[in-house]
């Protein structure tokens, strides 16, 4: 792995600032870190733009890609994560020997197809159809969002500063849908438990 190069697609949600907080500390300046901009939230790249001057110093490159993608009336947004992936590996120049291309996914109890094993070897399939020296990673996706909650702790991941939410209204977050009130639960309360007298570490 000394030889490759690593990738980490960024949302500006909270399971994707996770992975970039434990990859900061796995691989400190080796990271370069992969945004992408879409039409439908841009409330996520306000919250990648403020969340990268935080680690700006402990990552190697940051990017950020355009792609028109529109969101729809349910959370599932059809092939967004496929599309990520191949619009982040047709503008990339992989100058070392392989590369590894790391998502925040995560366990789910919704039937998201793009969130299970099986999704993820048969897109690593076909990105090494041309290039079987690139990898997919997806660290967390036989954990749930509580367990990685944990991790998000350790790190001392600014939880406030992640932007999750599938329906914003106006830039707000709608308070409604599954990830608004997954963080509405988490958000002071039990990270206080965790991280003793961390009251800017929320």
């Amino acid at each position: 792995m000394d030889n490759c190069e690593f990738y980490l697609l960024y949302s500006g949600g909270y399971d994707s600032t996770v992975l970039l907080y434990d990859f900061i500390d796995k691989l400190p300046n080796k990271l370069t870190v992969i945004h992408i901009v879409t039409q439908y939230n841009q409330e996520e790249t306000k919250a990648a733009r403020e969340i990268i001057k935080l680690v700006k110093d402990k990552i190697l490159n940051y990017i950020e890609l355009e792609m028109p993608v529109y969101k729809t009336e349910i959370e599932y947004i059809p092939y967004r994560n496929a599309q990520f992936i191949l619009r982040a590996l047709s503008t990339l120049t992989i100058k070392a020997g392989c590369a590894i291309i790391l998502l925040g996914l995560i366990k789910v109890e919704e039937p998201f197809p793009d969130c299970t094993q099986y999704w993820l070897k048969t897109m690593e399939k076909l990105v090494q159809l041309e290039n079987p020296h690139i990898g997919l990673e997806a660290p967390y996706i036989n954990n749930t969002k509580d367990e990685i909650y944990t991790v998000g702790c350790k790190f001392k991941v600014p939880l406030r500063n992640t932007f999750s939410c599938n329906f914003p209204v106006d830039g707000v977050e709608c308070g409604e849908c599954g990830n608004c009130k997954w963080k509405a639960k988490h958000k002071y309360p039990n990270y206080f438990r965790v991280i003793k007298g961390g009251k800017n570490n929320v």
